[in-house]
């Protein structure tokens, strides 16, 4: 059965396009998977039907409709985390802390969802690599807010430990790695101290006599 008030193609949501589609074949009470896949033709554009040409010249005998639609899904369709991949492509931590990055972040969600490692991958892509190399070791597992916190305060250590040297040996190239080197170890330390601390909290306080026997100990 032919239909008149099939909604224009949309290349930009494709996946929601199907969507209300699906809901007007159900209205009309279309079942037929041949009638499904005629409505689909005829409104597709010149650029889809390029993308499709191989089904619509040898038309499947089995769920025609089904197949047409999973192919121009996979073959034109854009996953929505590469869409909202998109969203943070601009964005920059310029002169925010990594905490006010990643809620700045999330506020450019909106209403969209995103899977937490995708976003903490997101967000530790746009922090400093020294930064990166000292989150390396740390569980995925650790909450998302309180590892920006935690990252605040060792950015702020870090970027006082390195203008401060700056100041004091501005030839002395050497000298300055050196103490950078030292300066991420002693954050590297700092923070294995904050993530032993988290994972107390996460736990709970222990039982009396554990605490008591720990300060014999």
């Amino acid at each position: 059965m032919p239909l008149t008030n099939i909604p224009t193609y949309n290349e930009e949501k494709t996946k929601n396009w199907f969507l209300q589609l699906e809901a007007i074949f159900s209205v009309w009470r279309i079942t037929s998977q041949q009638s499904k896949f005629a409505n689909v033709v005829k409104v597709l554009p010149p650029s889809v039907v390029d993308e499709v040409a191989d089904i619509l010249e040898h038309i499947p005998k089995q769920e025609p409709y089904t197949r047409l639609k999973d192919a121009i899904l996979k073959r034109t369709g854009r996953l929505d985390e590469d869409l909202l991949w998109e969203l943070f492509t601009h964005i920059t931590r310029g002169e925010r802390t990594p905490s006010q990055l990643l809620r700045c972040m999330r506020s450019r969600l909106e209403k969209h969802s995103m899977a937490e490692l995708i976003l903490r991958e997101l967000w530790m892509d746009k922090l400093p690599t020294t930064i990166m190399q000292i989150l390396a070791p740390i569980a995925d597992n650790t909450p998302l807010d309180q590892l920006a916190d935690s990252i605040d305060h060792i950015t702020t250590k870090l970027d006082q430990r390195v203008c401060g040297h700056v100041v004091q040996c501005p030839d002395d190239t050497p000298a300055k790695d050196k103490d950078l080197e030292k300066a991420v170890a002693d954050l590297q330390h700092q923070l294995q101290e904050i993530r032993m601390l988290l994972s107390c909290k996460s736990r709970g306080p222990r039982p009396a006599m554990e605490s008591t026997e720990y300060q014999q100990g």
